[in-house]
């Protein structure tokens, strides 16, 4: 005689294959979207070695403008430009007379700037904030070491980024921004 009572593993099967099927319809269900890129870049900072460079060459334009030269030469020092980038940041970011010597608050005595803030010198590639001032005998170099966040020739205002690697989308190196 045969028993009308079933064993669990034969009801298990039913059950489990259409919860399989309802899982799979549910996901194809979802929408679709695209995978995230492995490093997504927003468009400020796809920009951002655009806009430093630019800032940047505008403050030490800014500079050259109110002086008549570049800074970065303490005031009637004589010394050699390359040691003293401390002081091409201090001209940018303070206040100064005509002479480049500078003061804490812009006032009678001192007119001119700051043409910068501190954050400004900040390299968005590199992440250094430092600058390689080049000596009066000194080239600028062809390509970028990445030692420093900008290298500057104070003789003739040339600028460039110092930092190594290219724009993706485009191929230009930062150097040549």
């Amino acid at each position: 005689m045969q028993s009308n009572v079933t064993s669990p593993d034969h009801n298990a099967t039913p059950i489990m294959l259409s919860a399989v099927v309802l899982a799979l319809l549910a996901v194809m269900a979802l929408p679709m979207r695209s995978p995230a890129p492995s490093s997504p870049l927003t468009p400020s900072a796809q920009h951002a070695p655009e806009v430093s460079t630019h800032t940047l060459r505008e403050a030490l334009g800014g500079y050259h403008r109110d002086h008549g030269e570049w800074p970065g030469l303490p005031p009637q020092s004589g010394l050699e430009r390359k040691h003293y980038s401390t002081w091409l940041v201090r001209q940018l970011c303070m206040a100064s007379n005509g002479k480049g010597e500078v003061s804490d608050a812009v006032k009678p005595s001192h007119p001119f700037g700051p043409y910068l803030e501190q954050s400004g010198f900040m390299n968005p590639v590199n992440g250094r904030s430092d600058v390689y001032l080049l000596n009066d005998d000194e080239c600028m170099p062809f390509g970028a070491d990445g030692h420093s966040a900008w290298i500057f020739d104070p003789c003739s205002g040339e600028l460039h980024m110092n930092a190594i690697g290219c724009i993706e989308s485009t191929g230009q190196p930062y150097f040549d921004f």
